[in-house]
């Protein structure tokens, strides 16, 4: 899940190639040195939203990043396509070995964390570390009774309204009506600046193959008591005024891993990653502290 004003930055070709990875052609920046740093977007996503990330953290590490499978830059679908998180996971995994960037910390926003987490509970040997920010597993809402009524209410006012206006072709709509369930307020790309509507709107075809699949597809429960097992260096980040269902996620996340450093961005909602030195500076004092370096 993405940003709503976010800033966009040009993509530099000459320092962008391509990997193709399980079959998709995938644009990827691999910068830096030292401990590779996995950078994974959410929905509405893709390369752009790390570009301003790279100088802080590349100073320091070697960091990957991608559009993921779908994704623009790289090839949108077409169609709707079916998207799973056993493949978007699968991605990842298979990225890393071929770039012989085992094991990584990987910093995951949104749909990007719940797929590092994933790939974390599939594939343990090649996660260093993992940075969550607001994974949205609503599986886990719908069990919680203080948050079966949200999740309800982000099905009933979001999900569905914005699904129902893909499938009627109106997908300026569809990115709408799924923006103000993330953010949890009023959403009209108008208002936007040209450049971040138009890297929004890019993204359209892949959140319409996310709406377009079974939603145990591409939103699988994750086992809880596995998570909780986890024993990597974990940051969990939230944003301090993010809507209450990600707020309760990130609750439930803390309660199962009680050892995990946590950071909330003051002044930012789930677009945490926004806040580009405060995100940074959370990300390296955290990768500094655990010894991920």
């Amino acid at each position: 899940m993405a940003a709503d004003q976010r800033p966009v930055h040009a993509l530099p070709p000459h320092a962008i190639g391509h990997v193709v990875v399980r079959g998709a052609t995938l644009p990827l920046i691999d910068h830096g040195a030292g401990t590779p740093v996995a950078l994974v977007h959410g929905t509405l996503g893709g390369l752009h939203d790390w570009l301003a990330h790279l100088p802080a953290l590349a100073a320091r590490h070697r960091v990957l990043a991608w559009s993921r499978r779908h994704h623009a830059p790289g090839a949108t679908p077409a169609d709707a396509v079916h998207y799973t998180m056993a493949e978007q996971s699968q991605d990842i995994g298979a990225l890393l070995v071929q770039r012989g960037a085992t094991p990584a910390a990987i910093v995951g926003h949104s749909y990007g964390a719940y797929v590092a987490l994933h790939l974390a509970l599939a594939a343990p040997p090649l996660v260093r570390a993992l940075v969550l920010c607001e994974p949205p597993v609503l599986p886990w809402l719908a069990m919680m009774p203080d948050g079966h009524d949200d999740w309800a209410a982000f099905e009933r006012n979001a999900l569905q309204p914005a699904a129902l206006a893909f499938a009627r072709g109106d997908a300026a709509s569809g990115v709408a009506r799924f923006m103000e369930g993330i953010t949890g307020r009023p959403f009209a790309l108008a208002r936007l600046a040209p450049a971040v509507r138009d890297a929004l709107m890019a993204q359209a075809p892949a959140l319409h193959a996310e709406l377009a699949t079974p939603r145990g597809d591409y939103m699988p429960t994750l086992d809880a008591a596995a998570v909780a097992r986890l024993e990597i260096p974990i940051l969990l980040v939230r944003g301090g005024r993010s809507p209450r269902p990600f707020q309760l996620l990130m609750d439930r996340l803390q309660a199962l891993l009680p050892g995990a450093d946590t950071v909330t961005i003051a002044g930012r909602g789930h677009d945490m990653i926004g806040d580009v030195s405060g995100f940074d500076d959370a990300v390296l004092a955290f990768l500094s502290r655990r010894d991920v370096t």
